[in-house]
C-alpha cells in the first residue's frame, strides 16, 4: 500500500500473539518508519512506543528501534550525531553509543576479517553491505 500512495495501519497486519506479535510489530514499525522518512516526514519512534506499549517494555526492542531510526535518518542527514539520541533516550545512551562504536569498527574491517564482539563467537562474514556486515 505504501508504494501505491496509501498509508496502511500497522494494526491491519497483526495476526499473532506473544513473541511473534512483538517481532512482527517491530518489523512493521521499521517498515512504517522507513517509508515515512522516505516521504520526508519528520517521524520519530516515540509515538510508536506510546501507541504500542509492548514495544517500550522490551529494552532490546527499544534499542533496535532507536538504531533503526538513527540509520534511516543518517542517510538523509549527514550531520546527524548520537547527541540527539542521548538526550531523547538517556536510559539507552551507553548501549546506543556502544552499538555505534561496534558498527564503526565493523565498517573499518576488511573483507574476511573476523571482529571480536563480547559475548559472541564470530565464525565468518556472510555478507557486507552499505550499512553493515553480517
Amino acid at each position: 500500500m505504501w508504494r501505491e500512495g496509501g498509508e496502511p495501519a500497522i494494526e491491519d497486519f497483526w495476526l499473532s500473539q506473544g513473541q511473534r506479535r512483538l517481532d512482527l510489530l517491530q518489523e512493521l514499525v521499521h517498515v512504517d518508519l522507513e517509508f515515512r522518512l522516505q516521504l520526508g516526514e519528520s517521524v520519530r519512534i516515540e509515538p510508536y512506543l506510546a501507541r504500542y506499549p509492548e514495544l517500550a517494555q522490551d529494552s532490546q526492542t527499544v534499542l533496535e528501534l532507536i538504531a533503526a531510526e538513527y540509520e534511516l535518518r543518517r542517510r538523509r542527514e549527514a550531520d546527524l550525531g548520537p547527541d540527539e539520541y542521548a538526550r531523547r533516550f538517556p536510559d539507552f545512551k551507553d548501549q546506543f553509543v556502544e552499538r555505534l562504536r561496534l558498527l564503526a569498527e565493523l565498517a573499518e574491517l576488511g573483507p574476511g576479517t573476523v571482529p571480536k564482539v563480547p559475548g559472541y563467537e564470530i565464525i565468518a562474514e556472510l555478507r557486507r553491505g552499505g550499512v553493515g556486515v553480517v
